[in-house]
């Protein structure tokens, strides 16, 4: 999966966190309990992917919230290990009206280092937010809309997800099922950019040679995970 889609994607997913805490909060004293942490861990399977991903969350009653994920923990030499860690603030300023902003750091290996800034806004089923790349000053939009909430639909949740980079538009659509133990499934079906190649032959001097040519293109992608958090 391309870095910047898991990145956001991850973002979606605190939002709904803190959205959960908050409301965990308010019926909690204040002296006994006034931050909480939470692990999980998921197994993807999917078109081209089988592998793990982690994280390891912390809210707190004010709004502060920070995590870090670990993505794409597998067998396979040739994937790189994502990370992606973040810091910020959000919180609830009326009835279904979350406001958050923060900084967020990413890193393939130890090669590159993506720092950026976001806001983001919930209203009642729509999740927006914006995240803006300091180095590179590029720009990027995403979107929830929680299909679920919309039609009163209570056994298992459905929600589209779409994130606009550049020229580009990745559209996801999500259904999963979390349980009170902690156990989590679902199915996501996606259309997604991709990066891909060609190969041409030509001939100079009589001889001939390959030349490998980068293509993007756009592909559809199924995908299952079960998770489970602690």
């Amino acid at each position: 999966m391309n870095i910047k889609i898991f990145f956001t994607l991850i973002i979606i997913l605190v939002s709904h966190s803190i959205i959960d805490a908050q409301s965990a909060f308010k019926n909690v004293d204040s002296k006994t309990k006034n931050f909480e942490f939470e692990l999980g861990t998921f197994l993807n399977i999917g078109s081209e992917q089988f592998e793990f991903d982690g994280y390891l969350e912390m809210k707190t009653r004010s709004g502060i919230f920070s995590d870090i994920w670990f993505d794409q923990v597998d067998l396979n030499q040739d994937s790189d290990v994502q990370r992606y860690a973040s810091i910020g603030f959000m919180k609830e300023v009326k009835n279904n009206h979350i406001l958050g902003f923060g900084y967020a750091n990413s890193m393939i290996n130890l090669d590159e280092s993506i720092h950026e800034i976001f806001i983001g806004m919930t209203l009642y089923s729509v999740t927006g937010m914006g995240y803006f790349d300091v180095q590179n000053k590029n720009f990027s939009v995403i979107g929830n809309f929680d299909i679920s909430s919309i039609i009163n639909f209570k056994k298992f949740d459905i929600s589209i997800d779409g994130l606009l980079y550049g020229r580009n538009i990745d559209m996801f659509c999500r259904l999963s099922k979390a349980y009170n133990n902690g156990f989590s499934i679902g199915y996501i079906f996606s259309r997604e950019r991709f990066e891909s190649s060609d190969y041409k032959s030509f001939e100079k001097n009589g001889n001939t040679y390959i030349k490998e040519i980068p293509l993007e293109k756009n592909g559809f992608f199924n995908s299952i995970f079960i998770g489970y958090v602690f």
